[in-house]
């Protein structure tokens, strides 16, 4: 591949995706957010000093890093509650029983006395921490082949830790007359055991385990005079299940289970040598880019219904009701198995190394992207299901989360059109990061070391990414 295309395909791969992320979202039931192991940041910081530039070594190169992240509290400017509520703005909804309609939700559709007055807050939060093994060998050491020169295979193994909390608590005002086998307070009717799917806990969720392996292919066209361009192409294989749609905004880790392969590009040049007159002093300019397009899997969501805002937590009947189908919770229904297509991960780099002889400072700025998921249902929808009315076997075809509308003339079905695609999926987001990192390289004459720590706060540009901070440590070695 000419040199000179690498920056068509740089600008083919971003410029699509700056068209997502840029409104918020609400009554959503699924998040993806940004794994802490994939940051060009922590992966390139100071390992291209090690990888690069040891012409007289067979150039096995090895870096073990530790990472941690964590989510910021929320905002009013950022609003992540409200991608899950069935409300664009704030963090908390009003329950409330049929003696008080001006409310958010409907007391009775959770299974809540008709006098029952509370409310509930959300504050999602995520941490995140692990390591991250990597390794690159040039092929040079088993072909001999001038093809091969300065071609380089790779394994990246992230280790990682995720926990996730919806931050739930609840305001009880009124408990309401206590009934039997039926949820005390809103807490207990969010999370009770008769909904399969879409529960809200209290407590985290956690999941660890390797994310992904990764095998990496490339080429460096230069590394000489502070100047350097390499290539790469990459396939990633998950190795741990994805989201458990068992509850709302459950962890898991990496990249959800979805197969993945892509291409990569690191260019740098210098803007100043010879500072000072001092031939090690230098100053860099650096632009990294990488481009994941990941495969389509089978999952489990649920949605809502088309304009109708959680409506997943509405009560569901059938055409012949029984006991057992006059009164089924929505997320039982509104749950299916379809295929997920996430399509792109994009992250832009850039940023200014400062270099003074075996140490190397850099500040710069990070980019993430990804567009919304699409979703395609893998199974016919039966249009046997309707929303239940005030009687067992009606339908009350125009109620919301907040209202119980008045029963239909005949039995009026949930039809697949009905179904709002896009409130399963995970939406798109972009991030804006930066960063600082400090590095040592010592080079011997048998072996390289090195030595990395750094730091860095990310900013979301809509409600579908979380704000985050994280700090990172690393050692390298090259024999």
């Amino acid at each position: 591949m000419k040199i000179t295309r690498i920056p068509r395909i740089i600008c083919g791969a971003l410029l699509p995706h700056f068209a997502f992320g840029l409104c918020d979202h609400f009554s959503q039931s699924f998040m993806f957010p940004r794994e802490g192991y994939r940051r060009l940041a922590i992966q390139q910081a100071g390992w291209h000093q090690l990888t690069f530039y040891n012409e007289h070594k067979q150039k096995s190169n090895t870096q073990l890093y530790g990472f941690f992240q964590r989510s910021s509290p929320c905002s009013e400017e950022q609003n992540i509650p409200g991608y899950f509520l069935p409300i664009l703005c704030g963090d908390t909804i009003t329950i409330k029983g049929d003696v008080d309609p001006f409310r958010d939700v409907r007391a009775e559709y959770l299974g809540l006395p008709s006098d029952f007055v509370g409310s509930i807050t959300l504050d999602p939060h995520q941490q995140q921490g692990g390591f991250v093994l990597e390794y690159y060998h040039e092929l040079r050491r088993f072909f001999k082949h001038k093809f091969f020169r300065h071609m380089w295979v790779g394994f990246f193994i992230p280790f990682v830790d995720v926990r996730n909390n919806l931050g739930l608590t609840q305001d009880v005002q009124h408990e309401g007359t206590p009934r039997l086998n039926a949820p005390s307070d809103a807490l207990e009717a969010l999370d009770q055991p008769a909904w399969n799917f879409g529960r809200l806990r209290t407590c985290s969720t956690e999941k660890k385990g390797i994310a992904e392996i990764r095998i990496k292919l490339g080429k460096l066209f230069m590394a000489r005079d502070n100047c350097e361009v390499n290539l790469y192409t990459m396939v990633v294989f998950p190795t741990i299940k994805g989201q458990n749609p068992k509850y709302l905004f459950s962890a898991f880790v990496g990249p959800n289970h979805h197969y993945a392969f892509g291409t990569g590009v690191n260019f740098q040049f210098p803007l100043f040598e010879n500072l000072f007159d001092r031939p090690e002093w230098a100053v860099n300019f650096f632009v990294n880019v990488e481009h994941l397009y990941r495969i389509p899997n089978d999952q489990c969501r649920t949605f809502d219904l088309v304009d109708k805002p959680w409506s997943r937590f509405l009560l569901i009947t059938t055409r012949d009701a029984t006991p057992l189908t006059q009164a089924i919770p929505g997320v039982n229904v509104l749950t299916l198995s379809v295929q997920v297509k996430p399509h792109s991960l994009v992250e832009f780099q850039t940023g200014i190394r400062f270099v003074e002889g075996h140490i190397e400072a850099e500040v710069g700025y990070n980019l993430f992207a990804h567009p919304t998921e699409e979703i395609c249902f893998s199974h016919h929808w039966p249009e046997i299901f309707g929303i239940r009315g005030s009687v067992s076997g009606t339908t009350a075809s125009e109620s919301t989360i907040s209202t119980l509308a008045a029963d239909d003339d005949e039995f009026v079905p949930i039809r697949f059109c009905d179904i709002d695609i896009n409130s399963g999926a995970a939406r798109g987001a972009i991030t804006h990061t930066v960063y600082g990192t400090l590095s040592y390289v010592y080079r011997g004459w048998y072996a390289d070391l090195l030595l990395n720590a750094g730091g860095f706060v990310e900013f979301t540009q809509n409600n579908a990414a979380l704000k985050q901070w994280g700090i990172w440590g690393k050692i390298g070695w090259s024999l």
